[in-house]
């Protein structure tokens, strides 16, 4: 089931609204008894639905992939938005660019899955606690002035962190709690915390290193991100 709403005892239906017993169907609203869009009485409709459910998953999905090309689809799903946005499933936001399954997030780029972000640039699993002026977060909230962080709630001012919380001004760390002015996982006073951070990024930037994840150390074919979006073909609907 696919956008669809009040359905009850439906299969492998897309963008349909309150149906009761119908399979592979689209864009339909408040109907009984119905297979590929098309009607049938309660007993076809029980016996031709049992024989379909001995076909294979994927040869279900191929044949419910035939029937959504039948149909027009809205080009997006927003409500309550102000200015322009694109992208899909983007609900009561502001000025987002290529955004997807979103909500109260405004002059933003590049979200998935984000909620209370503002003035954010690629990011994913991210808000609940709003987030702004940050970039490059994945599952991230409560974090202001952050970069290239994964995991980390309720921070300011970090960059190339993990699992950190409740966190403040710190660079290159791992599994800290409640700390501010750390490199690495050691501690710095204010005044050197600053100065050794200038002489980091500025050596990274020489080699081409600051400003980007680190390189991963997984083949992509290896990883979840092949899985859904490189083989296509076969993911699930």
């Amino acid at each position: 089931m696919q956008d669809c709403d009040d359905c009850v005892d439906s299969n492998y239906c897309f963008d349909c609204q309150s149906l009761k017993n119908c399979f592979a169907c689209v864009e339909l609203w408040r109907k009984q008894y119905y297979i590929y869009n098309k009607p049938y009485t309660k007993e076809e409709y029980l016996k031709t639905v049992e024989k379909l459910k001995k076909k294979s998953p994927e040869e279900l999905r191929k044949l419910f992939k035939e029937v959504k090309k039948t149909r027009p689809h809205i080009y997006m799903h927003q409500n309550r938005n102000k200015d322009q946005s694109s992208g899909d499933y983007i609900y009561n936001s502001k000025s987002c660019v290529y955004c997807f399954d979103i909500e109260n997030c405004a002059e933003s780029l590049y979200l998935n899955n984000a909620i209370n972000c503002s003035d954010c640039i690629d990011m994913s699993f991210a808000g609940e606690a709003s987030i702004k002026h940050s970039y490059e977060i994945m599952s991230g909230m409560g974090l202001s002035d952050c970069m290239f962080c994964s995991v980390c709630w309720y921070g300011k001012a970090l960059e190339y962190c993990e699992y950190c919380f409740e966190c403040e001004n710190c660079f290159g760390c791992i599994g800290l709690k409640n700390k501010k002015f750390y490199i690495f996982n050691m501690p710095y006073k204010p005044a050197d915390y600053f100065k050794k951070i200038e002489e980091i990024k500025a050596e990274m930037k020489r080699s081409g290193k600051y400003g980007k994840w680190f390189s991963s150390a997984y083949k992509l074919e290896d990883t979840k991100a092949c899985e859904d979006f490189i083989c296509i073909e076969h993911a699930p609907i």
